[in-house]
């Protein structure tokens, strides 16, 4: 059997209990406050942001895309009329899709495409918002048959 000195014993066994205290302290809940916060100020915008689209369908795909091009340009035009610089209107998409459409009864896909589905994103900025409701009808009658956004906003956002 192996005697330990009395001081060495005693030495391990405070050595001992002091990890075991700071082992306790480590795992002790830390008390921690956390705070968060947000503002939010409300003023009048000044420009509008319009996402608006123009979709067009025919069993002929040159004929979908002529429609569709003939009302953007419809659109384009209006838009110039009616004080939107060119600078603020930009194609924001352009998609042409087939579809097909399949009868009861029919064991195998169609061939070819039933129609056509041609479509074009346009992103307007309206700076002058006091001309918003005229322009925003007036694209309904231009050729627009869809919506997408109306985002209202002000240009002094960093004033603010």
């Amino acid at each position: 059997m192996i005697f330990m000195h009395p001081r060495i014993l005693y030495a391990i066994v405070l050595v001992a209990l002091a990890s075991l205290s700071a082992r306790a302290q480590l795992q002790q809940p830390q008390r921690l406050i956390n705070v968060g916060g947000s503002a939010e100020v409300k003023v009048a915008p000044d420009e509008v942001d319009l996402n608006v689209g123009i979709e067009t369908h025919n069993e002929n795909l040159d004929l979908a895309r002529q429609e569709n091009d003939e009302r953007v340009a419809k659109t384009l035009t209006f838009l110039a009329q009616n004080g939107v610089k060119a600078k603020d209107i930009k194609t924001d998409y352009i998609s042409i899709e087939p579809i097909y459409s399949r009868s009861r009864g029919d064991t195998l896909p169609p061939m070819k495409p039933s129609y056509y589905d041609v479509r074009k994103g346009i992103g307007i900025r309206i700076t002058d918002i006091r001309n918003f409701d005229t322009i925003y009808a007036g694209l309904i009658n231009s050729g627009v048959n869809a919506v997408r956004g109306v985002d209202f906003r002000t240009s002094e956002l960093r004033k603010y």
